[in-house]
C-alpha cells in the first residue's frame, strides 16, 4: 500500500489547502503538491499562471474558493481563464500575443514620409489621408513625442492687394483720385519725364483679362505711326494714350464721355500705371491730333 506524503510546507509558502501550495525564489513561482514540485513560471509570467491555475481546477487539486484564499483572485477571472480554457485549449494563453502581435505605425520610412508632408505645408488631415493613419493615432504620437516635427515659419503675409484695399488707396490720394504714384507725377510735372510701366501683383482686378488683347493690338498696327505724336509730355507718353484708347474701345466706349463709367484705377493698373488720363485731358488730346 503506497505511502502517503506529508504536506510538507515551510513558513514562507503560500498555502492553498493541506495538500498545495506556493513558494518563490529568486523570481521563479514554484508549486507543491506535498512535498514535490509539479510546476514553475517566472515571477511576471501571467500566461504560465494562468494556465496552472486552470489545471489544478480542472484536476480537482484545489477549489475556486481556495485559490482565491490563496492567490486573491476574484472568481470572476478565474472563470473566464477555466471557460477559454476548456474552448480553446491551454495553448490559448501562449498563442494569443502572437496572433494579436501589434504592427508599429510609426516606421522610420513611414515617419520621413510624413515630415516631407509636414515641410509642403500640408494639413494634419491631408497627411491623414495620404498616409492611410487614423487622426487619432496621428494626434496621440504626437502628444507622447513618438513624432517628432520641425516648427514650420509662420506663412508669409500676402502682398496681394484687393479691390477693396484699392478703392480705399485710390480715394485717400493726395493729388486725386487713384493718383497714388506721387512721386513719378511731381517728377514729370518738374522735368517732363514720363512714367515707365510698373505692373504689381493684384486680386481681383477689373477688366485685368483686356491685356492679353495687347499683343493682337500692336500686331494690327496700333502704334505703327507712334511717331508722329511725338508732342506728347507729361506724365502719359503717346503709347499708354494709344492703349488707353483702344482699351476703352473694346470696354465698348463710344464717346470720351463714357469713359468716367470705367474705374481708372483698375484700368490704370490693367496699363502698368496708377490711373489712366481724365476725360478733360483725353478730349484735349483728341481735339489737338484731328487738326
Amino acid at each position: 500500500m503506497p505511502q502517503a506524503i506529508l504536506p510538507l510546507f515551510t513558513e514562507e509558502m503560500t498555502i492553498v489547502n493541506l495538500h498545495t501550495g506556493v513558494i518563490k525564489r529568486d523570481g521563479i513561482v514554484y508549486y507543491f503538491q506535498g512535498a514535490l514540485p509539479f510546476y514553475q513560471h517566472k515571477e511576471t509570467d501571467r500566461d504560465s499562471f494562468k494556465h496552472i491555475l486552470c489545471q489544478i481546477l480542472q484536476n480537482g487539486i484545489a477549489a475556486r474558493s481556495e485559490l482565491f484564499r490563496g492567490f486573491k483572485i476574484p472568481g470572476r477571472s478565474i472563470s473566464r481563464w477555466l471557460a477559454l480554457n476548456k474552448e480553446q485549449g491551454s495553448g490559448y494563453f501562449f498563442q494569443r500575443h502572437h496572433e494579436g502581435v501589434r504592427v508599429r505605425i510609426f516606421t522610420e520610412e513611414k515617419i520621413n514620409e510624413i515630415k516631407e508632408l509636414h515641410l509642403l505645408c500640408k494639413s494634419q488631415k491631408e497627411i491623414c489621408t495620404h498616409t492611410g493613419i487614423k487622426p487619432n493615432t496621428y494626434s496621440k504620437a504626437l502628444n507622447q513625442q513618438r513624432l517628432v516635427l520641425s516648427v514650420l515659419p509662420p506663412p508669409a503675409v500676402s502682398t496681394l492687394s484687393t479691390e477693396s484695399i484699392r478703392n480705399i488707396q485710390d480715394d485717400e490720394s493726395e493729388m486725386g483720385k487713384s493718383c497714388t504714384n506721387v512721386c513719378d507725377r511731381v517728377l514729370a510735372f518738374r522735368e517732363g519725364k514720363t512714367v515707365l510701366p510698373s505692373f504689381d501683383s493684384h486680386l481681383d482686378l477689373h477688366h485685368g483679362g483686356i491685356r492679353l488683347t495687347l499683343p493682337s493690338l500692336i500686331a494690327c498696327g496700333l502704334l505703327n505711326h507712334i511717331e508722329r505724336f511725338s508732342d506728347v509730355k507729361g506724365y502719359y507718353s503717346a503709347e499708354q494714350v494709344f492703349i488707353s484708347l483702344a482699351f476703352s474701345v473694346l470696354l465698348r466706349v463710344q464717346k470720351l464721355e463714357q469713359s468716367q463709367s470705367i474705374p481708372s484705377g483698375e484700368l490704370g493698373r490693367c496699363m502698368g500705371l496708377d490711373r489712366i488720363k481724365s476725360l478733360l485731358f483725353l478730349r484735349c488730346v483728341h481735339k489737338k491730333w484731328l487738326q
